[in-house]
């Protein structure tokens, strides 16, 4: 084998190393960037629903005031 010839071979060895290591690294980053929407989705939905919780609870709360000052005024 002549040193041209290793050259070649040694040289395409570490191109398709380097292509093989860029496309793993790739897809790790890719996986990393949907695993952190799913959180940012979940993160979303639970403040969604603190936010509609605490809406709930205040229309119940000004409903109850309405029942009482309907009552106020049925009775006077």
């Amino acid at each position: 084998m002549t040193s041209l010839s290793r050259a070649v071979l040694g040289s395409c060895c570490a191109i398709s190393l380097g292509i093989i290591g860029y496309v793993h690294y790739a897809q790790f980053m890719e996986r990393e960037e949907l695993h952190a929407g799913v959180i940012r989705d979940w993160e979303k939905q639970e403040r969604m629903k603190r936010k509609n919780t605490y809406a709930l609870s205040r229309q119940m709360d000004i409903a109850k005031e309405l029942r009482k000052e309907e009552l106020t005024r049925h009775e006077t």
